[in-house]
């Protein structure tokens, strides 16, 4: 039988840029989305392509966005640090570990905070969702 379930996973970030080392556990998490490639195609048609054809080749990967969505506690440890990253221009890097994989599974890339999107029902848990946009290409493990 092949396949798992996310339980476990973990995120952490460094102090500041451009450390390499993600220090900080950001607690809570409920569900990860990690960076996921598409390569972007270019067009390089002619006028003396081969029978009038399209041609195309391949063009530069953008590794998008990372989603963290997490249970938000207002003035935790993790609030505080999103909250100042968001104000950051610089990048900081970040570690996805699948802790329930042996080994573990890691993830590392370079990423912009770009929202920090949290929620607060009066009958339900108050959630939060991290997106954060890729620079580079992520380095699995």
């Amino acid at each position: 039988m092949s396949g798992e379930i996310g339980y476990g996973v973990t995120l952490s970030v460094s102090d500041a840029f451009p450390a390499v080392t993600p220090t900080n556990t950001v607690g809570n998490v409920t569900n990860v989305t990690p960076p996921n490639p598409t390569r972007d195609i270019v067009d390089i048609t002619s006028a003396s392509s081969p029978n009038m054809a399209r041609e195309f080749i391949a063009g530069l990967i953008d590794y998008g966005e990372a989603s963290i969505e997490l249970n938000w506690n207002p003035g935790d440890a993790a609030d505080v640090l999103m909250r100042a990253v968001a104000l950051e221009r610089s990048p900081r890097t970040y570690r996805l570990t699948w802790t329930q994989m042996n080994p573990d599974v890691t993830c590392t890339f370079q990423a912009f905070l770009t929202g920090f999107d949290r929620s607060s029902p009066m009958d339900d848990k108050m959630t939060g969702t991290l997106t954060l946009k890729v620079t580079g290409a992520p380095v699995w493990a």
